[in-house]
């Protein structure tokens, strides 16, 4: 197998004002080099910061809202809009937490302006306001929500429910061995036989996630 050459890029990794560049050559044929490609539908910038993702999704999310508030313009309810924005629209949005505040407010632009088109469209007489209308919606906060996932992820690898050997490293928890015999199961705590008790503050977490639809 050939290795196509013009669909060959070279990118330098790097944060530094000056960068030293060096010209590659692949069958004595130089090898384009570029600032940004994309690998399994990621955009890897040369700064590393993901700029050109968050922007990719930005004019995405915004395509998939235009035509979404098109198609739900007559004889569409309330619901069904807002299943179409959370299967469509939200889902591309719960991504990384390891964004920059500019990138991450753009998102919420987006979950601002669905706020919106709820808000004129089915309560045209109320006064409208950015905070009362997410509160109606019950959307929270993109960046909030990531927490709360994240969170959630953590729970479950700490009960046992799911596998990730490194989170528990890098978190450096003491997971207390449980004997089955003096073992008492607390109730919305543990729900498997043997599985580790939560601190106290992660089960106000977990608390917080049952209330508000998270599990």
């Amino acid at each position: 197998m050939s290795i196509n050459i013009n669909k060959t890029r070279v990118i330098s990794y790097s944060r530094k004002t000056n960068v030293l560049l060096y010209g590659y050559q692949l069958c004595r044929t130089a090898v384009t080099r570029t600032s940004c490609v994309k690998d399994l539908g990621v955009f890897f910038g040369s700064k590393l910061y993901f700029h050109n993702n968050v922007d990719f999704l930005y004019s995405q999310c915004i395509k998939l809202l235009g035509f979404t508030r098109s198609i739900t313009f007559r004889n569409s309810s309330l619901d069904c809009l807002y299943v179409l924005y959370l299967a469509l629209i939200r889902s591309k949005l719960d991504s990384w937490n390891s964004i920059t505040s500019t990138d991450s407010a753009k998102r919420e632009r987006i979950q601002k302006k669905f706020a919106s088109v709820c808000f004129y469209r089915y309560f045209p007489h109320s006064s409208y306001s950015c905070t009362s209308a997410l509160e109606r919606l019950r959307l929270h906060p993109l960046s909030l929500r990531r927490y709360l996932l994240d969170a959630l992820f953590f729970i479950q690898v700490y009960r046992g429910l799911k596998s990730c050997s490194s989170l528990l490293d890098n978190a450096s928890l003491r997971v207390p061995t449980c004997h089955v015999r003096d073992f008492v199961p607390q109730k919305d705590t543990v729900p498997l036989l043997g599985a580790p008790l939560l601190p106290t503050w992660w089960v106000k977490i977990l608390t917080y996630l049952q209330m508000e639809g998270f599990l």
